[in-house]
């Protein structure tokens, strides 16, 4: 067994043979004396390419540190080795490759960073506390090693095997880690943090946390491990259970058979095209609402998933500062697909700063926010993709006919048939014969509905309406109503603000009211209306209001 101690007293012998002292030897490496004494009494070991460069000028072979037996020719002398190593000098065809052979070996507080060559050779060794930054693993089967406190940094370990090992607080930081198999080794407490998995192998057997070694060969587990920007990405994943945190992970395209998340928090964490998810289990873990959504989304078991708190008990929820002014300060809500929900609120409640975030055209200071499966920070262009928005003020070209504004959307947005779509819309917002007219010709209430049409544009999963019916006189608001009512039909989800309470209770399958920046109330109508103790039974002759003494009037004149 090679240890540190054995090749300090090899460095030793040959630097003795050659008459030169550790300060000779060490301005020669260009280090100073102290660090070639502890390489003598083995209280560290030089990197890989030091070792090299004190082989060539000890006038050994590289293997010399490995082996038993002596290499030194005792017959050179200082004079004949330095003319020796002039006359070698290799050109770059000429460099040998290094060749290191890590089996059978104890190492410890060793620097091996940037090694490479191993061509296989990295079995049954022990070592502790040593470092292999932007180290070349790629290709190799590691096999019955011992490898704890050691620093892998930013190395490749593409493509290996890694079968029947010990890995206990390791750092395999930005990691490449693509192809890899795992099989009947124990892993624990290691920080895989911007590691690569695309197409990791965890076999049977495979990674196990706080088990005894028997126990590890029933029952997989990665325990206190941290991750963090990891990718695991068509991998195929069985009998494996995960603890501790995941943070800013993807899981995509993978395939899982008997995988457990226990006691594991889950934050800002994708799963997207994956297969099986349901035969994932979450036992006692907290997530995040956007990582909640994306597992409610691939139809998983959330059974054992309750939403991530702060320490005060509260979601921390979107929160929103404008210099010292706070407007939101912890939101949280949830919009059925399909529905109409509407946010109430008075001016200034925040209700457009919530829109605008949701919409992409505002960040949050803090807090998730997921719109139809996709962070608004993390994915903005694809919840574009997905969603239109009516602001609180038509924006269409006055200058430009109806037909004219929607067509113009529609080659934005690279219809293959603009102008059959542009057709359908003004027949179903009942724009077919003002069309081609000037829109400033156009009443309150059909810009609105061009605006509306507008928005539809390409299908979008989710419309944003906010305060559609701001200004609006009674009838145009009916008009406006009975679109919204009728795009939920056909399955658009709208997100409606609006200081209109009966509005909201026309139109809302759901309301939250919002209030000093934070969603102080959410139900349905019937929900909030129980809120409210039971009204006294009194008769009261009913009387008209004035908003159907208006419509009464209008529809008589209309009449005649």
């Amino acid at each position: 067994m090679l240890d540190t101690k054995k090749i300090g007293n090899k460095i030793a012998e040959a630097r003795k043979k050659l008459t030169i002292s550790q300060a000779q030897l060490a301005q020669k490496l260009f280090i100073s004396p102290q660090a070639v004494g502890k390489w003598e009494r083995g209280e560290s070991m030089p990197d890989i390419i030091t070792l090299n460069r004190l082989a060539e000028i000890l006038g050994v072979d590289l293997n010399y540190f490995s082996e038993d037996k002596e290499t030194v020719d005792t017959e050179i002398t200082p004079v004949e080795l330095s003319k020796k190593q002039s006359a070698e000098l290799p050109s770059e065809k000429q460099q040998k490759k290094l060749s290191w052979d890590m089996s059978c070996g104890n190492w410890m507080d060793a620097d091996f960073s940037g090694l490479k060559n191993l061509n296989k050779k990295f079995n049954s060794s022990n070592m502790q506390r040593c470092l292999f930054v932007d180290s070349d693993m790629s290709g190799l089967l590691l096999k019955n090693n011992n490898v704890d406190s050691c620093d892998f940094s930013d190395s490749d370990f593409s493509n290996s095997h890694i079968q029947d090992s010990n890995l206990t607080n390791n750092l395999f930081k930005n990691c490449s880690l693509k192809g890899t198999r795992f099989s009947g080794s124990y892993i624990y407490g290691c920080n895989f943090t911007g590691a690569n998995f695309t197409g990791v192998e965890f076999k049977s057997g495979g990674l196990t946390g706080v088990v005894t070694k028997s126990e590890a060969l029933e029952k997989n587990t990665i325990a206190n491990a941290v991750w963090n920007r990891t990718s695991f990405n068509a991998m195929y994943i069985a009998d494996i259970v995960f603890e501790g945190t995941l943070e800013d992970c993807y899981f995509e395209n993978c395939g899982f058979t008997r995988v457990t998340f226990q006691k594991a928090t889950l934050i800002n964490t994708f799963f997207k095209n994956n297969k099986k998810l349901k035969r994932i289990r979450f036992i006692d873990c907290k997530a995040d609402r956007m990582t909640y959504e994306f597992l409610k989304q691939g139809k998983a078991d959330l059974t054992g998933i309750t939403f991530l708190t702060e320490k005060g008990g509260n979601e921390q929820g979107l929160k929103k500062s404008y210099k010292n002014i706070t407007v939101l300060t912890g939101v949280n809500f949830d919009v059925k697909a399909g529905s109409i929900f509407a946010l109430l609120g008075s001016n200034g409640a925040g209700k457009t700063t919530i829109v605008k975030i949701l919409s992409t055209l505002l960040k949050q200071d803090s807090g998730n926010v997921t719109v139809n499966g996709f962070d608004v920070l993390l994915k903005p262009g694809n919840v574009r993709q997905s969603i239109s928005l009516t602001g609180q003020f038509a924006a269409v070209d006055e200058v430009l006919t109806g037909r004219e504004n929607i067509v113009m959307i529609a080659k934005l947005r690279h219809l293959s048939n603009p102008y059959q779509v542009v057709d359908d819309l003004l027949k179903r917002f009942g724009l077919t014969d003002a069309a081609d007219r000037r829109v400033s010709t156009y009443s309150g209430g059909m810009h609105r509905r061009l605006d509306i049409a507008m928005s539809l544009v390409g299908k979008p999963q989710l419309i944003f309406l906010d305060e559609p019916t701001t200004g609006l006189d009674p009838e145009a608001r009916i008009e406006v109503w009975k679109i919204v009512k009728e795009l939920a039909g056909n399955g658009t989800t709208v997100f409606l603000t609006t200081q209109y309470l009966e509005e909201a209770e026309q139109l809302a399958d759901r309301i939250a009211i919002l209030h000093k920046g934070k969603i102080i109330v959410s139900g349905t109508l019937g929900e909030l209306k129980k809120l409210f103790p039971p009204a006294k039974v009194e008769y009261i002759e009913k009387q008209p209001t004035l908003e159907e003494i208006f419509l009464a009037i209008v529809g008589k004149k209309e009449e005649k």
